[in-house]
């Protein structure tokens, strides 16, 4: 593949993209990292069987591995659970992060930046899209609802402007947590579907339809592994606009 850019895509959001699926679950089709894909989780490459654990990074990696096979790609995932928009605030300040009780997680955004540049240290890199599963957190205060889409609007912007990017795609997932956990869940699922609508570049993944742990909030095995194949599905399928 000789000098090619990593085609580099970002992972991020909360639990739901951190992962609940359990590798014992995975076929052996699976179990596996393609070889023009590498995955950065945590600060560090790691293979799949490492972790008890998945998100959508693994049908995600197959997946655009399988439509793109001439190219590199390399994925780089930060997720943080119960983390609401204003815990990633790019101009971050614990008692704004407070109002959702998530003043002690710290400036996410800015960590965001750190693991992006640790990530693509020493590669070639082409920023190909931004993979974004998160507002569950928003779902459970009436502030953090009700400021959603100006509050994902502004991470957006800061993301793109920071990576010099104006155009960077951002495909993400609508949230569908239980109502009586999350009161203001329909507000954070409306701003999402109204979001859409105002950046050409951005495309939201229905999820009601996906498979759930116990609790009703976070996805299953196979709630991730369909998870995944949506979020890639959505750059295959328009590449055009995705170079």
């Amino acid at each position: 593949m000789g000098e090619s850019s990593y085609k580099t895509f970002i992972l991020s959001g909360q639990s739901n993209m951190a992962g609940h699926g359990r590798v014992p679950d995975l076929p052996e089709s699976l179990r596996f990292i393609p070889e023009n894909v590498e995955l950065f989780i945590a600060g560090q490459t790691y293979p799949f069987f490492d972790w008890g654990r998945f998100g959508p990074e693994l049908t995600f990696a197959h997946h655009i591995a399988n439509a793109w096979p001439d190219e590199r790609i390399l994925i780089i995932k930060f997720a943080v659970g119960a983390s609401s928009l204003l815990a990633w605030a790019p101009q971050w300040s614990p008692a704004q992060a407070q109002i959702t009780d998530n003043a002690d997680m710290g400036a996410l955004y800015r960590k965001l930046l750190s693991v992006l540049q640790a990530g693509i240290q020493g590669k070639k890199t082409e920023l190909a899209g931004l993979v974004w599963m998160q507002g569950e957190r928003d779902a459970k205060f009436l502030q953090a609802a009700d400021n959603y889409a100006a509050n994902f609007a502004e991470l957006i912007t800061h993301l793109r402007n920071d990576l010099n990017k104006s155009d960077l795609p951002i495909i993400y997932g609508q949230i569908n947590p239980p109502p009586d956990r999350f009161p203001f869940v329909e507000m954070v699922r409306q701003a999402q579907e109204q979001y859409q609508k105002t950046d050409p570049t951005c495309v939201m993944i229905p999820t009601d339809d996906l498979g759930k742990c116990e609790d009703g909030l976070h996805y299953n095995s196979a709630g991730h592994l369909e998870l995944g194949h949506r979020f890639a599905r959505a750059f295959t399928n328009a590449r055009e606009h995705y170079p």
